[in-house]
């Protein structure tokens, strides 16, 4: 016991933990025979003792296990912290029989009422750590847990923490049919805890646990069985993990039960023999209708007792419907299903709704028996048809758009994701023209490569009435411009250019919406033109959100001019117009509007703010910089952003303004300002106030040369931070004038006598400089 205290968290590794049980083990249960009613607390023994009596203590235990031991009723804690380092070995298990399972019984118990404290004491979140959970009753466990109020368990693991939400589980939610758990690291001990919770779930329809690290070695086979035959569950995902050939036996007795179960994948995992068990327990079932086993296919038999359990399971649910939805997702593989499917239907069932999505293995003779049963219902309204690749069967689209010939009470139809071609559009604008009773229809993720998306918007504004519902836009509200309908989110919504064309005419109508998010959808340069277009009589869009550089470019220029209005009215000293969103074609907008001779700026500006307006440089710059000389406004802030001045996001690049902006700049004395320093500090003296880095001009203003040529009118800064100038003897003579003009010193007379009064200057102003510092300290 001392030893084992003294190596804790050492990170000694399996193998050694192993060895020290071992030891431990040994001479625990050779004293124990010797002495049943010791303590082994003032034993002391080192890794050589303990080791070289272990084949002796061993075998002393085993020639007298079978004699009567005087076992206490209550073990000390030496003894229960010796039960705690064993592990379930079977040899040690036959080894430690007489001594072990009273140990650990007392400490199982003892340690299940701490974590009951802990449930008790907890509110929302319980924490646990996962020695504490191992090996615990888990039905217990599970029982004692859902009379608690506990919405999340957290299990604290070395290296992670998983979260299960025992709230949903437990079926607080009634609204939760599916629960995604999938890629959350859980592991045996995690699921086994899951299913426990599930047993009692009345709600839950289907869980997906794909992406786990989920094995089914060591779990308690009867918690699955009766979670799988108490709870709602009929859809299982366990893809994607590590489970062999144990944990297939598992789920083969979850299948042979009478399970609600009916959909259950096991695809990318361990198993091997298992999938023959699998196999068997299939062909007894008689609820299974979907089994994925990944790379392994069925047997013949197993395939046909699953689809007989479709057809029965069809049968069932449209002749005993009392539910308004009929939800045959993933179910009917082939015509056979959808046979039955279309002969329960000829007869009119309570369903208002029937959803047979991703159902790719009909074809077009079971497309045409469920075509013709829906022609004479009267009481399905709502028809989901999505991921069924209806564009690759032949006649698929034509045979399905026959419905709304006769039918007339179907208002909600969804054809996502089926691969829709030229034929097939054609077959949906007719449809359209005749039927009129359809107000919902969803086509997105179609239409790749066609060209005939521009008639079928067409059709959908002309339609009398008006659809209610395209591809996710509402089409009555905007064409009637309702006043609550003010912001639109399509977003990676999967519209194309069809859905973009329709939204494009329903803007040129609306006067009420604001900001439309159209991001990460495949419109193509035709989708832009069309809404830039639309934008162009629609006034109340202000926010596009999309890589559309058409519209961007419309709205941009319309936020230049209500810029160039602010700047008309603005009576203040500042105007700010940070953060616009104006662009350089917005920008340049602005200054166009601003160059008209009757557009003059309040006299009492003298500061404006362009700052985070995505603005590169442009002609429009100049021309603002023109302007605002002639206004005799002092400063202008191009951008707040502390990045380096090159980039342009958010930015306005100085640098590639031409000379004449330049001496405009340094004519009027105009402050640019970057961030909370200035970029150019420009005294109307000319250049030689002017200072060279990455922000500056990149000649001189004097004499046009460039920063090799010249080195008078730049100042560049020191490793030490100072600004110092080019040397005297180097710069030509109208910087060394330049110079000497902003000091006021005389600027006539030759090249080496305006070099001396330059040195000179400059030694006068660091002698006085260096006495103003002296004084001051």
């Amino acid at each position: 016991i001392r030893m084992y205290t003294d190596l804790d968290d050492q990170f000694l590794g399996a193998a050694i933990a192993q060895s020290l049980a071992d030891q431990f083990l040994s001479a625990a249960i050779s004293q124990s025979l010797a002495d049943p009613g010791g303590s082994l607390g003032g034993s002391s023994m080192g890794p050589a003792s303990s080791s070289s009596s272990s084949s002796s203590s061993s075998s002393s235990s085993s020639s007298s296990s079978s004699s009567s031991l005087n076992v206490p009723d209550v073990l000390n804690d030496d003894e229960k912290e010796i039960c705690r380092v064993l592990n379930d070995d079977e040899e040690e298990e036959k080894v430690s029989q007489t001594v072990v399972p009273h140990g650990m019984h007392l400490w199982h118990q003892e340690r299940f009422c701490t974590v009951k404290n802990q449930m008790l004491a907890a509110k929302e979140k319980l924490d646990l750590f996962q020695g504490e959970i191992e090996n615990l009753d888990y039905a217990q466990f599970a029982t004692e847990l859902l009379k608690t109020k506990i919405k999340t368990l957290r299990i604290n693991r070395r290296d992670e923490t998983v979260e299960i939400p025992v709230d949903k589980l437990r079926g607080d939610d009634m609204t939760c049919k599916r629960l995604d758990l999938s890629s959350q690291r859980y592991r045996d001990t995690d699921v086994t805890i899951i299913f426990a919770l599930l047993a009692k779930n009345r709600v839950l329809t289907e869980l997906d646990l794909s992406d786990n690290q989920i094995e089914l070695e060591m779990s308690n086979s009867v918690i699955f069985e009766q979670a799988a035959s108490m709870s709602s569950v009929t859809s299982v995902d366990l893809s994607n993990n590590k489970i062999g050939d144990k944990g297939a036996e598992i789920l083969a007795k979850m299948l042979q039960i009478k399970s609600a179960i009916r959909s259950l994948n096991v695809g990318n995992n361990l198993i091997l023999d298992g999938f023959d068990i699998l196999n068997q327990a299939l062909m007894g079932t008689q609820n299974a209708t979907v089994c994925d086993l990944g790379y392994y296919h069925l047997e013949p038999e197993a395939m046909k007792v699953m689809e007989n359990n479709r057809i029965a399971y069809i049968k069932a649910s449209v002749n005993s419907c009392t539910d308004r939805k009929l939800d045959f997702h993933n179910i009917i593989f082939g015509n056979a299903e959808a046979k039955a499917f279309a002969g329960c239907l000829r007869s009119n069932t309570p369903a208002s709704e029937i959803n047979l999505s991703n159902n790719k293995g009909i074809k077009l003779g079971g497309w045409e028996a469920v075509a013709k049963a829906l022609k004479g219902n009267k009481t399905i309204k709502v028809l989901d048809l999505s991921s069924n690749m209806l564009g690759q069967i032949e006649n698929g689209i034509v045979t399905l758009m026959g419905i709304f010939t006769e039918n007339s009470t179907i208002t909600s139809l969804n054809l996502g994701r089926n691969n829709i071609g030229p034929k097939d559009m054609v077959s949906l604008v007719e449809a359209l023209k005749v039927n009129k009773t359809l107000l919902r229809l969803d086509v997105r993720y179609n239409f790749v490569g066609v060209g005939d998306e521009k008639a079928l918007a067409l059709q959908v504004m002309a339609r009398t009435p008006a659809l209610e519902m395209f591809s996710g836009i509402p089409v009555k509200q905007l064409l009637e411009s309702d006043q609550k309908m003010t912001e639109l989110d399509l977003s990676n919504s999967g519209c194309g250019l069809v859905e973009a064309f329709v939204l494009a005419e329903c803007l040129k109508v609306n006067r009420s919406l604001l900001c439309v998010d159209f991001r990460s959808n495949m419109i193509g340069q035709q989708g832009d033109s069309a809404l830039a277009e639309a934008l162009q009589t629609n006034n109340s869009v202000q926010y596009f959100h999309g890589d559309l550089p058409g519209v961007t470019t419309v709205l941009r220029r319309r936020r230049g001019i209500q810029a160039a209005k602010d700047f008309h009215a603005c009576t203040n000293h500042n105007l700010n117009l940070s953060n616009r969103d104006l662009g350089t074609e917005g920008f340049q907008m602005m200054v166009q509007e601003l160059m008209k001779p009757n557009l003059q700026f309040n006299g009492k500006l003298t500061e404006i703010d362009l700052s985070k307006n995505n603005i590169v440089a442009c002609d429009g710059l100049e021309n603002l910089f023109k302007k605002a000389a002639l206004q005799q406004i002092q400063g202008v802030a191009l951008s707040n952003s502390a990045k380096t001045f090159l980039e342009l996001n958010f930015l306005m690049a100085v640098t590639p303004l031409s000379k004449d902006i330049w001496l405009i700049i340094a004519q009027f004395g105009l402050n640019i300002q970057y961030g909370s320093s200035p970029v150019l500090s420009c005294a109307p003296s000319g250049c030689a106030a002017l200072r060279f880095d990455a922000t500056g001009p990149r000649t001189c203003l004097a004499c046009g040369g460039t920063f090799r040529e010249c080195f008078g009118s730049y100042r560049r800064r020191s490793r030490s931070g100072e600004w110092t100038r080019g040397v005297p003897e180097a710069m030509p003579v109208a910087c060394l004038k330049a110079e000497l003009k902003a000091l006021g010193l005389k600027v006539s007379g030759k090249k080496a006598e305006l070099v001396k009064r330059v040195i000179q200057s400059r030694q006068d102003d660091k002698e006085n400089s260096s006495s103003s510092s002296s004084s001051s300290s």
